[in-house]
């Protein structure tokens, strides 16, 4: 099972399906090999930009003329493509945010259809409820319940002749 989280657009309503977008929490075998198409593809910009000037950076590395430059700019590589491998879900989230997305719900679902039709199913249940307890008029609520028949019995005031389970003994 994987975790989605759901996003819908600030101002809609939140039960139109093709408005929501889903982002599953996973690792981006993808983001990790390629970093920089990944946040392309998914149009984040920012993030882009950012891997884009680290690239530069790194790139210009070698030129400062370290003893063992390709093996930190290995280093460098893999520990970029394993952040945005970890992060991808992370980065994509931020970025719908600024986009004007906002979080309504997250599911737990084997994929994306499930875990969509499990926030709808929810969503419309919830509102056919409001709707059933809007729809049917409220009775007041009564103030004592009835005694339970087996309570109904007398207690009497003189003394008890049985303590729990054991008879007490005749003096």
């Amino acid at each position: 099972m994987a975790r989605f989280a759901l996003f819908s657009p600030t101002g809609q309503d939140p039960v139109q399906p093709a408005q929501i977008v889903l982002v599953r929490e996973h690792f981006s075998i993808w983001g990790f090999f390629l970093p920089l198409p990944y946040c392309l593809w998914h149009r984040n910009w920012r993030f882009s930009g950012l891997l884009v000037l680290l690239g530069t950076l790194i790139g210009l590395l070698p030129a400062a003329g370290l003893p063992d430059s390709e093996a930190i700019l290995l280093g460098l590589e893999l520990l970029t493509g394993l952040y945005v491998g970890l992060a991808a879900a992370d980065i994509r989230t931020a970025a719908l945010e600024r986009g004007g997305y906002r979080m309504i719900d997250v599911a737990i679902a084997p994929d994306e259809d499930s875990a969509l039709l499990r926030y709808l199913d929810q969503h419309w249940a919830a509102a056919r409820q409001a709707q059933a307890s809007a729809a049917t008029p409220t009775q007041p609520a009564p103030t004592q319940p009835p005694p339970h028949p087996l309570m109904a019995v007398p207690v009497s005031s003189g003394p008890a002749t049985v303590l729990g389970l054991f008879p007490e003994a005749q003096r």
